[in-house]
């Protein structure tokens, strides 16, 4: 994903497809929606979240997620 450099919105609702939010996201530097409720996702949201300027949407809900640092 991270590769996306270009992407604007990314939902996955719902997929459980991966367990951890992928620190590779923060290259989308474009990226102003994100939307990952009901995966079962569990850890830390990547520190790394802090390069996404245009980030104006974060949906998390539903998830099994932490705060502090690691």
């Amino acid at each position: 994903l991270g590769k996306l450099s270009e992407l604007q919105k990314l939902y996955l609702w719902g997929n459980q497809v991966i367990r951890e939010i992928p620190s590779s996201l923060s290259n989308c530097t474009v990226l102003q929606l994100l939307s990952l409720p009901d995966n079962q996702l569990n850890g830390l949201v990547p520190l790394e979240f802090g390069k996404l300027l245009q980030l104006r949407s974060l949906n998390l809900w539903t998830n099994h997620l932490m705060s502090g640092s690691n």
